[in-house]
């Protein structure tokens, strides 16, 4: 890992819901980049960057919440900068790269969910920002071995995947279109 800070995309929350220091909790989703991000921040303690805002009416402010939990689990204050107010990936990279250059960051650790990462990686490239991708939130193992009773009975998180995939390949045609 080479970087000099290490940039976390919210990835989804709940607001008005109880937490044990307040109020709204991630998503599984950002959890899991969460438990990434907070690993990696004890082997470098390197500053954390949390971009995310409050995307829907209903979700809470995805920097927020994940800011108030890393200071729970011991992150300091001054390690943590909250970019609170993109509602999609393009102010993600839009919003965080001029935090980045504001602090004299140039080699970010992009932390992000791992079917999204190509499409990201355009994003925050187009914006200016080169990161280091680091994936978090795999669905897959890296080796699929096809089981024909398991795997042919339709499942839900088979159709969400699939919805995940045909977004990103969306996402990334888009980019390439100059249409996002």
């Amino acid at each position: 890992i080479d970087g000099d800070v290490l940039l976390m995309l919210g990835n989804g929350s709940v607001g008005g819901v109880p937490d044990l220091d307040g109020v709204g909790q991630p998503s599984g989703t950002m959890a899991k980049s969460m438990l990434t991000t907070i690993r990696l921040y004890q082997q470098t303690k390197l500053p954390i960057l949390i971009s995310g805002g409050t995307v829907y009416a209903d979700t809470g402010t995805e920097a927020d919440i994940a800011s108030r939990q890393f200071q729970q689990m011991g992150v300091p204050e001054h390690d943590l900068y909250a970019e609170n107010r993109s509602r999609n990936t393009v102010e993600n990279a839009r919003f965080a790269a001029g935090i980045c250059r504001q602090q004299g960051w140039q080699h970010p650790i992009l932390l992000v969910v791992a079917a999204q990462a190509p499409r990201t990686a355009m994003i925050f490239d187009r914006e200016g920002l080169s990161c280091e991708i680091y994936p978090t939130h795999y669905r897959r193992t890296a080796e699929w071995h096809f089981n024909p009773i398991i795997d042919l009975i339709p499942e839900a998180s088979n159709l969400q995947d699939s919805a995940m995939a045909l977004k990103e390949y969306l996402g990334i045609a888009a980019i390439r279109l100059g249409a996002q």
